[in-house]
């Protein structure tokens, strides 16, 4: 059976406030009356040496008794559910209330033994005597028997008063259980009304509403969090969705230029319009070779996101890798009017790092070239070196025309260019960043990207090291 979060909630609440009502009242009431039976049979047993002292106040001297009084007293006390019979010093019979109306006595014993068995079927009862020393002056003058039921007995008052406290346990047991349901249907509605809200969103979200935001107003954390999460969830896959529509676009548009280039040159040289010369012939092996590029930079991203890249990790200098690099890239800066500088001092050469010589040589030539396409000529481009306690630290910093705010959390993004127009004078297909991110993030590192318009940027990459500083060969 399925049941709503609310009514489980409510019933769970009430059932817990039930059984709690019940615990608390069942203690309280067999404790409670367990104390008034010793209060009920304190009482009692002051009462009856309060009758002792009474009856020896009647005394007179050897065998004189005020018996008019004691008779008196001993009908009293019978109204009490008490049965008097007193004897002298010498065991004597003084008075005996059994003898002064014995149909009374077995009518009051009935009575009382009705009342407690009608309350307390299992109790074994029946009358009971129990002696009392008759004191006067100071000396013993006489022995009074009290007989009542046994081993316990309530007056009717005292089961008025049981009653009583019974029905204000059985209010307290109401009353509790209703808050208990009040305080469950309170807590259920507030704790299902975002997940009821949740739920709803999340089928939106499964529609493709990708615009759905909830309000974090929740003061339960969990729930809190779940909120977030869905709003989060929502943003990123409207963000894939967007990066899938425009990868569909700017893959057919990095396809279709050379393509359409080729197409053009191939119909102009077999309608005799061009000659198959050297020069024809360059060009559409250049555009052949562009098109090659651009299928291998995706299947290596591909390969990238979609699997762990197999490492071939080895101890190497970050400090000789990097001046390798640097070195194959001085004749294109030299050609474009651009410096190409690499920072590693006497400390710098020393550190070693655990990582794949040419997927690590394949992220600084992709940033180095990223870094000639946006920097104009008479710029500069420098590749840094630094060691700290978060591992090995490579920067490539230009003096380009920089990274709008808006276009910099999304660099990284494969196709993604910040130059709109998409012109081959200003980068590559927007892929080689995305190379870069994929392969650091195999290595165990970060990268990040820091700029501003017109001051430049700057790519760090920072690796794990391999345990420690070495400056040995």
């Amino acid at each position: 059976m399925v049941a709503s979060l609310r009514a489980r909630l409510s019933l769970a609440f009430a059932l817990i406030g039930l059984a709690s009502v019940l615990s608390v009242s069942i203690l309280v009431n067999f404790f409670l009356e367990l104390q008034f039976r010793k209060y009920a049979l304190r009482k009692q047993e002051e009462r009856n040496h309060d009758i002792a002292v009474l009856l020896g106040a009647q005394y007179l001297g050897p065998r004189r008794w005020k018996t008019e009084v004691i008779q008196d007293i001993g009908v009293s006390v019978l109204e009490e559910g008490r049965i008097l019979r007193l004897l002298d010093s010498e065991g004597r019979t003084v008075w005996d209330a059994v003898a002064y109306n014995s149909g009374i006595c077995q009518a009051m014993i009935d009575q009382m033994s009705r009342r407690m068995l009608a309350r307390y079927p299992a109790l074994q009862g029946g009358l009971t005597e129990q002696g009392y020393p008759v004191l006067a002056g100071g000396r013993r003058v006489g022995t009074v028997q009290i007989g009542t039921y046994g081993p316990f007995y309530f007056s009717e008052n005292d089961f008025l008063f049981i009653d009583a406290l019974n029905r204000l346990l059985l209010w307290v047991a109401l009353g509790t259980l209703a808050a208990a349901l009040g305080s469950g249907l309170l807590i259920s509605r507030r704790l299902s009304a975002p997940l009821v809200a949740v739920t709803a969103s999340a089928g939106r979200i499964a529609s493709g509403d990708y615009l759905v935001r909830l309000p974090a107003a929740s003061s339960t954390r969990e729930v809190r969090d779940l909120i977030q999460a869905i709003n989060h969830l929502a943003r990123c896959l409207g963000e894939q969705e967007s990066l899938r529509k425009r990868l569909t676009s700017d893959v057919a548009h990095e396809l279709r230029t050379p393509l359409a280039t080729l197409r053009s040159h191939l119909e102009a040289l077999i309608d005799g319009v061009w000659e198959a010369g050297p020069a024809r012939l360059k060009g559409l092996h250049e555009e052949t070779l562009r098109l090659g590029r651009l299928v291998e930079d995706l299947s290596a991203l591909s390969r990238y996101e979609q699997e762990s890249p197999e490492l071939k990790k080895e101890p190497l200098r970050p400090a000789e890798l990097a001046a390798a690099v640097v070195a194959l890239w001085q004749e294109p800066f030299r050609r474009k009017g651009v410096s190409l500088e690499l920072k590693a001092g006497a400390p710098e050469a020393g550190l070693r790092i655990q990582a794949d010589r040419e997927k690590l040589t394949q992220v600084l030539t992709n940033l180095i070239d990223n870094a000639l396409s946006f920097t104009p000529p008479g710029g500069r481009v420098q590749v840094s070196l630094r060691g700290g306690a978060g591992g090995v630290e490579l920067a490539v910093e230009d003096t380009g025309c920089g990274i709008p705010p808006e276009d910099l959390p999304h660099v990284f993004e494969r196709f993604y260019r910040a130059d709109p127009s998409r012109a081959r004078e200003t980068g590559g297909f927007g892929i080689g960043l995305s190379i870069v991110r994929e392969i650091v993030r195999a290595h165990g590192g970060t990268v990040e990207a820091h700029s501003a318009p017109g001051r430049g940027s700057e790519f760090r990459v920072i690796l794990p090291d391999s345990g420690a500083s070495s400056h040995s060969a």
